[in-house]
Formats: structure tokens, C-alpha cells, sequence
């Protein structure tokens, strides 16, 4: 089965990373927090980085880079709702604090509605 949707629940860079080559590789990619503002400073680090990426990959054709970032950046959304972000994905990757009940409680709230 191919995946189609990812759903990412951290917002360090490895996390940024993660959902920026998701996203590029085609993927829905859904970014989980506790607050929007931690989901728009992530969003917009991605952004930054994605057009990086694109200013030398598209070096000679600023309407493919265009096309390419807004396609990129059409495939992430985000929510401060665990439970809407893993009711439809295929994966969920994790990387939250290192707690163990943190972690804990996060994985019983996700297999309550996961599929």
C-alpha cells in the first residue's frame, strides 16, 4: 500500500526536515502542536528552508520553483488536534519530549482513534 499521508508530531529540525521531504515526495503531510503559534513559526522555517532548496534547484526557472513551492506548500497543513491529524493518516511519527508518560499518553490517545 503507498502512503499518502503523514501525520508528524514534532517541530524540531529533524521533525522541519522530515515533513519538508514528505511533502516534496508527494506526501500529505499534517504537523500536530500544542499551539498555533509553535505550528506558524514551524511553517514558516519550512518555508524558508524550502526556498533555499528551490533557489538552486530551480536556478534557471523561477516559474518551476514557484510551482514547485507552492505545490510543496499546498500539501502541509496543521492542526492543534491530534485526534482530527491520525483519524486519516497512514503514518504517524513521533517525537515529542522524552517523558514517558508524556509519551505514554500520547500513544493511548492516538490508538483510541487511529485506524
Amino acid at each position: 500500500m503507498a502512503t499518502s499521508s503523514i501525520a508528524n508530531k514534532m517541530n524540531s529540525s529533524l521533525g522541519r526536515t522530515i515533513k519538508t521531504v514528505a511533502a516534496e515526495t508527494n506526501h500529505q503531510v499534517i504537523i500536530v502542536d500544542q499551539k498555533q503559534e509553535f505550528l506558524d513559526k514551524s511553517l514558516n522555517i519550512i518555508q524558508t528552508s524550502l526556498k533555499r532548496i528551490i533557489k538552486k534547484k530551480f536556478e534557471q526557472d523561477q516559474q518551476g520553483g514557484e510551482k514547485y513551492f507552492n505545490d510543496v506548500k499546498n500539501r502541509i497543513k496543521t492542526t492543534t488536534n491530534v485526534n482530527d491529524a491520525v483519524q486519516s493518516t497512514d503514518i504517524v511519527i513521533e517525537a515529542i519530549i522524552e517523558n514517558l508518560e508524556t509519551k505514554q499518553k500520547l500513544f493511548k490517545q492516538i490508538d483510541q482513534v487511529a485506524p
